[in-house]
């Protein structure tokens, strides 16, 4: 292969991959902030599971699956255990730096960790709402935690020696105020429902990368239309005389 092939090749890589961001359903840098700004991603999960488990780690697991398809990062489940609060398995503690937390719409979710377990009337900006696709999951949430980001009464991976299928906090996904993250405490573990899952410290990339101009981006904007478009005629079936 010449190197002019290997520029055309480059070419058509380099647009396909802008083509894939423009048709994205789900935004992972936030509008808003400058190179070296800070902030972090939360999402709910498009598949439920149980949460009869009192290992957190087998929630941390559950979440990154699903979060490294939006973006690679250590994702961790919004979750509380009988040994680990959802606090600190977030490292959202009032010890933490707090930096902004935005859902997958691009939407402000909290501006601080204060403001995500806040107890008082204040609510959300924003509901966490979104899976990993960047579609409304408006579904109930497994949680096994308070409004204060400690575990309740009902902690995943309950055990009750008198009752065969223990208790787990639940929340609703759509939600802003406390019900975001404590609903009801009497849910039968064995049920299947979804999960918050948050991103580690993101950090906006720095100013090397190449925007194009104006014109270029018209012009990427028609390619990718024309791409897409050529795609449908292909797999459009011919139709009889």
């Amino acid at each position: 292969m010449n190197r002019l092939q290997q520029a055309r090749l480059g070419m058509v890589a380099a647009t396909m991959l802008l083509c894939q961001n423009a048709y994205a359903d789900f935004v992972t840098t936030p509008t808003g902030l400058d190179p070296g700004d800070q902030y972090r991603l939360v999402f709910i999960t498009s598949d439920p599971r149980t949460a009869q488990s009192a290992s957190i780690e087998d929630y941390n697991t559950f979440v990154d699956g699903f979060g490294d398809n939006a973006i690679a990062s250590d994702w961790k489940a919004i979750a509380s255990t009988p040994t680990v609060d959802a606090i600190d398995n977030t490292g959202t503690t009032a010890q933490a730096t707090s930096v902004p937390i935005y859902n997958l719409k691009d939407q402000l979710v909290a501006s601080t960790y204060s403001d995500l377990w806040s107890t008082a009337s204040a609510d959300l900006t924003f509901a966490v709402r979104y899976d990993e696709t960047g579609e409304s999951a408006t579904g109930v949430m497994w949680t096994g935690t308070e409004s204060g980001g400690t575990a309740s009464i009902a902690p995943l991976g309950n055990t009750d020696p008198e009752n065969d299928n223990p208790n787990a906090t639940i929340a609703l996904g759509y939600e802003k105020d406390k019900q975001w993250i404590q609903f009801v405490d009497n849910v039968a573990n064995n049920a299947s429902f979804q999960f918050y899952g948050i991103s580690s410290v993101l950090t906006v990339a720095g100013g090397n990368a190449v925007v194009p101009e104006p014109s270029s981006a018209i012009g990427m904007v028609l390619l990718c239309g024309f791409g897409f478009a050529g795609n449908r005629r292909r797999r459009q079936k011919p139709v009889a005389a």
